[in-house]
C-alpha cells in the first residue's frame, strides 16, 4: 500500500548490488541487512524494524525518566522492573549497533559517522557502569552519576529514524 518513487529506486539499488555476480552469498546477505537497518523506506520489512527501534527508544527515554520519580524510587519492585527493562533495550540497541556496524560498506567510516558516535554514546554508559560496579564500585573516587546522564543520547537516536522514514 506504501509504494513512492524513493521505495521504488531503493529496492531498485538493492536489486542491482544483489545481481552484481562478484558478489558473494555472505556479502549478499550483509548488503540485504544493510538496506534493511540503514533505509527504512527500502522495504515492509525495513520500516518495521524501523518503527520497532523508535518505539523502543521512546519506551527507554520514558523508563529513564521514571527512574527520576521519588515514589518510584522508593519502591523496589518498581526499580527491579526499570532494571530489566534496562536491560534489555541496552541488548536491542547493542545488538542493533553490531548488526548495523557488521552490514556496513566500510566499518571505519561507520564507526566515525556523527549518528553512529551518538547511538554507542547512548549504550557505552551502561557497560561502563557494569564494568566498574564488577571492579569495586567506583573505582578512583569516580561518582557514576554522571555515567547515567549520558544515556540522555539515547532520545538523539530518535533523529536517526525520525528523518529517515516516510509516514
Amino acid at each position: 500500500p506504501r509504494k513512492s518513487l524513493m521505495v521504488s529506486l531503493d529496492e531498485e539499488s538493492l536489486a542491482d548490488e544483489l545481481r552484481d555476480a562478484s558478489q558473494s552469498e555472505f556479502n549478499r546477505q550483509r548488503i540485504r541487512m544493510r538496506y534493511l537497518f540503514e533505509d527504512p523506506n527500502s522495504s515492509t520489512q525495513a520500516y518495521m524494524l524501523a518503527v520497532v527501534i523508535l518505539i523502543l527508544i521512546i519506551m527507554s527515554s520514558v523508563t529513564f525518566c521514571l527512574e527520576t520519580v521519588h515514589y518510584i524510587q522508593n519502591s523496589e519492585s518498581a526499580m527491579d522492573a526499570i532494571s530489566f527493562l534496562d536491560k534489555v533495550f541496552i541488548g536491542i540497541f547493542t545488538a542493533e549497533y553490531v548488526l548495523r556496524l557488521f552490514a556496513s560498506e566500510n566499518p571505519v567510516h561507520f564507526s566515525l559517522d556523527f549518528q553512529n558516535i551518538v547511538d554507542l554514546t547512548a549504550i557505552l554508559p551502561w557497560y561502563i557502569e557494569q564494568i566498574l560496579a564488577a571492579s569495586g564500585g567506583q573505582s578512583g573516587n569516580v561518582d557514576l552519576r554522571f555515567l547515567r546522564l549520558a544515556r540522555v543520547f539515547r532520545v538523539a537516536k530518535l533523529s536517526r529514524y525520525g528523518n529517515r522514514m516516510q509516514m
